[in-house]
């Protein structure tokens, strides 16, 4: 009996013993866990979980593997946790946006498709599932840009966010360096980020070993975004708020990211001040300057936003920084809108999870049409992956620059990347106007400030043409025994590429056939060549150029009003008049007849004697074109 009480007792004990422990893993956590030490919460939550699943728990550590960019092992403790009965419409979504990091779509879809069910007016969640409907439409343009990973990026640390600076980039990066604090960070268990700088070695694909910047910039705890003035002596950058040796905290007791302006001193990056906006409460960062430097984009949490971080802008007016402006709806979802970039062309760059996407953050381009930011366009794949991407840069060319992206499995990467220009075709298919059968043999000719090239018909009656990009260009169509069509295009907005189809009509050219030219019109009985008439002329010298063997009769006609001698000679001059505008202009005076013919032609019963409204006369009073002859 004693020995049996014993063992009571001692397995009792035990028992207590792995509770207890249990308990304190779990408390522990917790702790970590609310102070944003996820990179310490982890072990003590897969202690917690091996013992028992425990909702909660399971739910805190597929979050902090999320923030800590390990979202495969997230993906597993979420379908963990949705076994449970205690599983919230919240977890849903968290599995579905985890989903979409790992590129598993469809699945993402159903999970998605579950949470709206339950919560039918987030519109954000209904964005992200017409994007796992319509993944495709991200990879069309895949060979848009071609992308790298430069040599300054090593394993194991994260590097990110780099901005122009003279012949380099200063980024981000919590890598170990001489002089930098050597305490690690609670959220991801690594050094504090610091700014570096960096430059390629001329002529090679090989980079110097980042440094980093010097003077005061690069303070205890976390820096963020930078970005430098065009003359490089000024410096605006985001930094984890903190006095004395202590993180600042708000009353939630989160941490604030601040934004400081610094200045270059003898080769030194010197702290100067805090921007005005800054504030105690919420965070203030991610700066972004037009190349004047007289407006400055940046991210804030600020309350009355439209989702967790929005963009917002401010002007630098008689000294002074103005307040806030928010980017608008267009620009700011639900979700959060981070990092971004001012290009020489005026596009506004930046990171979101808000808007349509590949999943994560997704790189998208925005801008201001004279009232108000356009609707963003997401800047697909390659750039964008279902990973974080953010962090895009483009030179002053707009061809080569830098982004940020999660893609590699280990942290944030930095990669370079040339952009190409969008391959533009432009498909054809002629058919005869009449009778709508299709004209095999004919040959196109595009024309831009470029030069011109020519295309053929293939075998079945197509053409394929690749239109220049940024450009206006003239199509022209050509084939035998038809008037030539002309078409013009401006692909100055084509910014990715594309395939069109088009199917032209030709009209057959029938000599003897007379046409009335309804764009030209002589008032009454002047002969001068008006604006308008010379418009209409334009068109007809076109047809000529682009019709080289015609030949045409130019035919003035009058109404009866006056004496016939009079109209007759009105309308020699009227048609002498058109001729020469032509010949002036490059047309062979022998493919040209002009001809007057007065009122000895008219169109209705209008004669001398007869009262007509003045549209009726009208009708007589015109100017005929009639291909003559065809010449070899």
């Amino acid at each position: 009996m004693k020995n049996s009480g014993f063992s009571y007792l001692l397995v009792l004990g035990i028992c207590s013993m792995l509770f207890s422990c249990r308990s304190l893993n779990y408390r522990i956590a917790n702790n970590y866990y609310d102070q944003f030490a996820y990179s310490r919460a982890i072990p003590k939550y897969e202690k917690v979980l091996r013992k028992e699943l425990e909702p909660n728990a399971a739910r805190n550590l597929a979050d902090s593997y999320r923030k800590t960019g390990n979202s495969l092992k997230s993906e597993f403790w979420y379908k963990r946790l949705l076994t449970m009965p205690s599983a919230t419409e919240q977890d849903k979504l968290a599995m579905a946006e985890v989903l979409m990091e790992n590129g598993k779509y469809e699945d993402a879809g159903d999970w998605f498709r579950k949470y709206i069910q339950l919560n039918g007016s987030d519109a954000r969640a209904k964005r992200l599932l017409i994007a796992c409907d319509s993944i495709h439409i991200f990879f069309e343009d895949s060979n848009a840009y071609s992308i790298s990973l430069p040599g300054f990026n090593r394993e194991n640390e994260s590097n990110f966010s780099a901005t122009f600076y003279k012949e380099g980039i200063v980024f981000l990066s919590d890598r170990p360096a001489p002089g930098k604090n050597k305490e690690k960070s609670l959220w991801t268990g690594r050094e504090y980020l610091d700014l570096f700088f960096t430059s390629q070695i001329g002529g090679t694909d090989d980079w110097l070993e980042p440094e980093l910047l010097k003077g005061n910039i690069n303070g205890l705890y976390d820096e963020g975004p930078a970005v430098f003035d065009t003359s490089y002596t000024r410096i605006y950058f985001t930094r984890t708020d903190y006095a004395g040796k202590n993180v600042s905290k708000n009353e939630e007791d989160e941490s604030v990211l601040k934004m400081y302006t610094g200045k270059l001193d003898n080769g030194n990056w010197n702290l100067e001040s805090g921007i005005p906006f800054n504030n105690d409460e919420y965070s203030v960062g991610h700066p972004a300057l037009t190349p004047d430097g007289n407006t400055l984009f940046f991210v804030s949490d600020m309350p009355w936003g439209y989702g967790g971080t929005d963009l917002y802008s401010s002007s630098f007016q008689n000294g002074n920084w103005s307040d806030p402006v928010n980017l608008g709806i267009r620009v700011n979802s639900e979700g959060n809108e981070m990092f971004p970039f001012f290009a020489n062309d005026s596009t506004l760059y930046f990171a979101s999870d808000g808007h349509i996407g590949l999943g994560g953050l997704d790189i998208y381009e925005t801008t201001w049409n004279g009232e108000y930011w356009v609707t963003p366009t997401n800047l697909q794949y390659p750039v964008n992956s279902p990973k974080d991407d953010f962090g895009y840069i483009i030179d002053e060319e707009g061809v080569e620059g830098f982004f940020t992206s999660s893609r590699s499995i280990s942290s944030d990467k930095i990669y370079s990347f040339i952009k190409h220009p969008p391959i533009i075709l432009h498909k054809i298919c002629v058919k005869d106007s009449k009778t709508g059968k299709q004209i095999k043999n004919y040959q196109a000719v595009i024309k831009s400030d470029s030069g011109s090239k020519n295309f053929k018909s293939d075998n079945n009656g197509e053409a394929k043409i690749n239109l220049p990009d940024n450009s206006m260009i003239q199509l022209v169509i050509k084939a035998n025994g038809y008037f030539s069509d002309i078409s013009n295009f401006d692909t100055h907005s084509i910014k990715r590429s594309r395939t069109t189809t088009d199917t032209i009509s030709l009209t057959k050219i029938s000599n003897g056939k007379s046409m009335v030219c309804g764009n030209i019109y002589f008032d009454k009985k002047t002969t001068d060549l008006t604006e308008s008439i010379t418009y209409g002329l334009d068109s007809l010298y076109e047809i000529m150029i682009y019709n080289p063997e015609l030949q045409i009769e130019i035919a003035s006609h009058t109404d009866s009003r006056g004496s016939s001698s009079s109209n007759l000679e009105i309308s020699r001059k009227r048609s002498d008049n058109m001729s020469l505008y032509l010949i002036n202009k490059g047309i062979q005076p022998f493919r040209i007849i002009s001809k007057g013919y007065g009122e000895y032609r008219l169109k209705n019963q209008c004669r001398n004697g007869i009262l007509c409204l003045e549209e009726d006369h009208m009708v007589n009073n015109r100017v005929e074109v009639t291909v003559v002859d065809i010449i070899d």
